[in-house]
Formats: C-alpha cells, sequence, structure tokens
C-alpha cells in the first residue's frame, strides 16, 4: 500500500521543521516521517554510471539508503517535503539526495497519480526571492521521479523550534492545510486547485 510520507530535509534536531513534523505526523495513524538527517546518503560523484543500461548506481551500497529514499518518495501516494533555508539554498542532505537522483534523468520514473506538497521555511523575514531556486530545484528533482508539486507553502519569520510552538494561529493554519489534502486524497473533500505559492 502506497505510503503518506513526511520528508524532514532539516539537519536541525528539534529545530523548526521538527517541531512542524511532530505536529502533523500526530493527524493521521498512517503518516510514515522519513528524516534525512537519519539517513546515509553518499554525494553523487559525477561518473555517469548511471546514465547508460542498467542505470545503476556505484554507491548503492548495503549502507547507502539513497535509492530506498528516492523510491519512497517517488511511490508515496501524498508526500510533503519540508525543509529550511539555508543561504537562499536547499540543506546539504537534501541537495545531496537530490543529486543521487540523477539515476532517474536517462530512466526517468513514470508520472505518478499522486500529492506532492512543499513546505518551506525561512528564519529571515525579506528576500524577494528566498524561495524562488529552492522551488525551482525541487520542482525538476520530483519530475524525476514522476511526481508534480501540488502546492507549496512557504513560512519566514522562523528562526527557532520556539518561533512555530509559540504560533497557534500557524500550527492550525498548517494543521488545516495539510489535514484538507490528506481528506482530499482519500475523496472525503473537494475544493478549488489552489495555485503555488
Amino acid at each position: 500500500m502506497p505510503e503518506i510520507v513526511l520528508c524532514n530535509a532539516s539537519p536541525h534536531v528539534h529545530g523548526v521543521c521538527d517541531a512542524i513534523m511532530d505536529c502533523l505526523v500526530q493527524i493521521d495513524s498512517q503518516v510514515q516521517p522519513l528524516v534525512l538527517r537519519r539517513e546515509t546518503i553518499a554525494p553523487c560523484q559525477g561518473c555517469r554510471s548511471c546514465s547508460t543500461e542498467p542505470f545503476a548506481c556505484p554507491l548503492d551500497t548495503a549502507g547507502d539508503t539513497a535509492k530506498d529514499c528516492l523510491l519512497r518518495l517517488a511511490k508515496a501516494k501524498l508526500l510533503l517535503f519540508c525543509a529550511p533555508i539555508y543561504f537562499y539554498a536547499l540543506p546539504a542532505m537534501a541537495k545531496a539526495l537530490i543529486d543521487r537522483s540523477q539515476r532517474f534523468y536517462t530512466n526517468p520514473l513514470p508520472a505518478q497519480n499522486s500529492t506532492t506538497l512543499v513546505l518551506l521555511t525561512a528564519a529571515r523575514n525579506r528576500g524577494e526571492q528566498l524561495f524562488t531556486g529552492s522551488l525551482l530545484t525541487l520542482r525538476y528533482f520530483f519530475s524525476q521521479l514522476g511526481r508534480t508539486i501540488t502546492q507549496a507553502k512557504t513560512v519566514r519569520g522562523l528562526d527557532l523550534r520556539e518561533d512555530f510552538l509559540h504560533n497557534g494561529s500557524l500550527q492550525k493554519e498548517l494543521t488545516d492545510w495539510f489535514g484538507q489534502w490528506l481528506r482530499k486524497d482519500r475523496g472525503e473533500h473537494i475544493w478549488p486547485k489552489q495555485e503555488l505559492g
């Protein structure tokens, strides 16, 4: 049975994304967390082995979990990818996993009839292009996994875990948002398609 996956791409233990994930995972017992900092993902070496048949990566060793992570993201019925923005970019572990998806550039996975949500947070309150580059990166990353971003949310001004925990209105906004997508995914509730942003 396809999973409902919450992917936490933050390297910060007990940080903002952890607080958000702890809140959202309680909505439904079927939600499965995937915390990238707990995985072992070697960086792509650009060897091009995956560009020809059998499209295999030499880094797929017994201790490396990149392939498993990519397939979980690809096969999830509903996926929420959550990450903080550092220096206008995704964290290192997220970028390492994205680079390992090169294996699907020549041999892309088939399109999925699934929901892909993105939630990006930042401590900064300013910056017109603060999320632009990361959203573009994720757009092409997910396309190689056969997915299209259904909706993306961006939240500014979250520096510490407490910034989220002390913001009851934001907690309600995000739990309502994710809960609606869970219900929609199960055909329980339908509402007009929302634009990215």
